[in-house]
């Protein structure tokens, strides 16, 4: 029985939550490059390529689906398994769902398997919720309140009317549909949003109920039927608020407005309007949010020196302020730039970390140089530059410790030498130390 073995084995509530920080993802890094390695997967643009992918997930949806017992095949039960409680099944089923999505992380490693920790801790805490519906089961709950179900929300009286008008018209307060979660943020926000934040009134809520999800969509993995509407679930919502530090759904929308706002004016193609924008940033000194660090990160890729000069500032200006904590956190941001699915996103964590003159991620950049695409190779070679160069002159008189090791692996790395001669990098200086 499946909540049994949950009700044995977790042991979460003795388990204090930890936070991350660099040092947490910090491995014994790089591992000795294989003789022969293995040809890699078919790939786009140093993406998998869609269809494979795809199929891969779908297969792993039909099975779980078989040991659930939702999909006929011929050793499946006639009879679904249930937990006596429908509105259970549903929710129990969606999170299932999701920790198999989840565990196609593990095993994903990149410089500094990023995407594998934030999945087991994701893991954990599927297993945490999974002990929540255990106890509904055990206790009976046909019906439940919203504060029965999820006692994280007592103390949260908007979240609670929020979500309790979400779940009008249904006979259960685990979940609710995406159509209705959509339908009431746009009763409660979608005319203030035409009014005052016009140009990103579209992007805000979809961008919201991404995030909420995580990212993820059960259709897409192959787990819905065209019939079988998407849902999100108590949990997940209170996971998101509680993450997101949200108290108020319509103040955190309007914030929400204010971040894409900022983005989209940092790529904006007027460049004096862009250059603004990162000052105002730089001047503020308090941490943007991870897309607008991210954005500032690819600004310096910009071909405009003015561009790229004023996110420099900024960047450095942030991690300045408050005692070396920003710094932390932005490097660690940055450091997830490099795992990213998109070759650009990794390209401008390379360039992030170069302009911080970040050394910890010296052998992050070294892996991205022997492993990765031609762009982002650069960009990695860019960055290790930075570390071996002065900040303002670029005096090889002035190198460091750190630049000086991080160059001379750059000339031992397999084809590095081709990838510098390519990009103007004089050869005679590899051997100058």
């Amino acid at each position: 029985n499946f909540l049994n073995f949950v009700g044995e084995e977790s042991d979460l509530d003795s388990e204090p939550d930890r936070g991350f920080t660099f040092s947490t993802f910090k491995p014994d890094w790089p591992p000795p490059p294989p003789t022969e390695p293995p040809p890699p997967p078919p790939t786009t643009n140093g993406q998998m390529d869609a269809p494979k992918v795809n199929q891969e997930k779908k297969s792993s949806a039909v099975s779980l689906n078989e040991d659930i017992g939702l999909g006929a095949s011929q050793n499946s039960s006639p009879v679904p398994m249930t937990t006596g409680i429908e509105a259970v099944d549903v929710a129990l089923v969606h999170h299932l769902q999701y920790c198999q999505h989840l565990l196609g992380n593990l095993g994903s490693f990149g410089p500094l398997r990023c995407k594998e920790m934030y999945s087991l801790d994701k893991l954990k805490k599927q297993a945490a919720i999974l002990w929540q519906l255990r106890i509904l089961v055990e206790e009976g709950r046909q019906q439940c309140g919203i504060v029965e179900a999820c006692p994280a929300l007592k103390d949260e009286p908007r979240l609670v009317d929020f979500w309790n008008c979400c779940c009008q018209g249904q006979d259960t307060v685990l979940y609710t549909t995406m159509d209705k979660l959509h339908q009431q943020l746009e009763v409660d926000n979608v005319r203030r949003l035409r009014i005052q934040y016009t140009d990103v009134s579209d992007k805000v809520l979809p961008e919201l109920i991404r995030r909420m999800t995580d990212d993820y969509s059960p259709r897409e993995e192959g787990f819905l039927t065209d019939g079988q509407p998407s849902i999100l679930t108590i949990y997940q919502y209170t996971a998101y608020i509680s993450s997101a530090e949200v108290s108020d759904i319509g103040s955190h929308v309007d914030f929400l407005a204010i971040e894409l706002t900022t983005v989209q004016t940092l790529k904006s193609s007027n460049h004096e309007q862009a250059i603004k924008a990162v000052k105002k940033i730089g001047k503020g000194g308090v941490l943007p949010c991870k897309a607008i660090l991210h954005t500032l990160g690819s600004l310096l890729l910009d071909p405009n020196p003015k561009v790229t000069s004023a996110a420099s500032s900024c960047i450095n200006t942030i991690c300045t302020k408050s005692g070396g904590s920003n710094r932390e956190k932005a490097l660690v941001l940055y450091v997830e730039c490099l795992e990213d699915k998109n070759p650009s996103i990794r390209s401008a964590g390379c360039a992030a970390l170069g302009c911080m003159k970040a050394r910890e991620s010296m052998d992050d950049l070294l892996y991205l140089c022997q492993s990765d695409v031609d762009e982002v190779k650069r960009a990695a070679r860019d960055a290790l530059l930075a570390l071996a160069y002065s900040s303002s002159l670029g005096d090889l008189t002035k190198i460091g410790e750190e630049g000086r090791l991080a160059y001379e692996h750059m000339g031992s790395l397999p084809g590095l030498p081709r990838v510098m001669s390519e990009t103007g990098t004089p050869q005679e200086s590899q051997t100058s130390f």
